[in-house]
């Protein structure tokens, strides 16, 4: 899957259901948050929200230029075991952090789809009155 449109298909599939999670999480923060409190209890969410981007952009840079991108060059052990999926070489150990993420976002979904208190948080918390 080194192609341009395997690439294309993946990120569209990973970007298509983020504007659902947002709106569905944004909506239920303003059913359950009064609205005197809204103000204050959002920028919160916001801003804890948005200081760990920073930490995840400088992370993954790490990740991918000395940890991935290494292990993926013909030779190495992580590429003879991965290397059919993500190719070998330059970009491939991007590649292989790109999956790595999907997957783990995946978990978090099934985890949150599982997850009874997730799954009925609309039901449990009260609306505000």
């Amino acid at each position: 899957g080194q192609s341009l449109p395997v690439w294309l298909v993946a990120a569209i599939g990973l970007e298509l259901f983020i504007p659902l999670v947002i709106s569905a999480n944004n909506a239920i923060w303003q059913l359950k948050v009064p609205p005197e409190k809204q103000g204050r209890v959002l920028a919160a969410r916001s801003m804890f929200t948005t200081l760990g981007e920073p930490v995840a952009l400088l992370a993954t840079g790490l990740l991918a230029d000395r940890v991935f991108e290494p292990a993926m060059m013909p030779g190495q052990t992580l590429a003879t075991l991965l290397g059919r999926f993500v190719g070998t070489g330059p970009g491939a150990g991007m590649g292989l952090l790109l999956i790595g993420c999907g997957l783990l976002s995946t978990l978090a979904a099934a985890w949150g789809y599982g997850s009874l208190a997730v799954r009925e948080i609309e039901t449990v918390l009260p609306d505000h009155e």
